[in-house]
């Protein structure tokens, strides 16, 4: 880790409640969800945020001996990064952003936002991203003197910092010049 003067972090997940389970244990709950599904005859959808998270979500569960399917932002990324995705019509489940209209029912929340209140069937909360104690870690390593917090939870991360920590962005936006008379 190289220190720094001065750090700017996104904190898209920092409140207490923030902390992901191993990466191991929501793969097997995903896994044996979606088997249970696929007895009851059903395909679900699993929503993740962004196409790479798509990918690492169907490469753990392809790995599983699940065919995965992706809708199509997720087949192009995947195409890109040349992983391999079954056919819709033979997948055991579909990988989906948010935005992407994947009909299929029921649907996962596959997403660090899965730790907070949502409306799906399902929630596994995928560390995608670092949970508050890995951020905090994380942003001690450095040993900034100065630390701009942005994101969703950057309130809660640059209290918990102390002093030497602000928050960046919208609704308070840093001022670059000093006002003259």
């Amino acid at each position: 880790m190289r220190a720094c003067d001065a750090l700017v972090v996104a904190a898209p997940f920092g409140a207490p409640h923030h902390e992901f389970p191993p990466r191991a244990d929501v793969s097997a709950r995903l896994v044996a969800w979606v088997r249970a599904e696929r007895a009851q005859r059903r395909v679900p959808a699993l929503v993740v945020d962004t196409p790479l998270d798509g990918v690492e979500v169907a490469t753990q569960l392809a790995s599983a001996g699940l065919a995965i399917a992706g809708s199509k932002s997720i087949r192009d990324a995947a195409a890109r990064l040349d992983a391999r995705l079954a056919p819709a019509a033979r997948a055991d489940a579909i990988v989906r952003l948010e935005r992407d209209r994947v009909r299929a029912a029921p649907a996962a929340l596959v997403s660090g936002r899965a730790l907070d209140p949502h409306a799906y069937a399902a929630g596994f909360a995928w560390p995608f991203a670092a949970g508050r104690g890995e951020l905090l870690a994380w942003i001690e390593h450095t040993r900034a003197r100065e630390i701009f917090v942005t994101g969703t939870c950057a309130e809660p991360i640059a209290e918990a910092l102390g002093p030497n920590a602000r928050t960046l962005g919208p609704p308070r936006q840093m001022t670059l010049f000093e006002a003259r008379p």
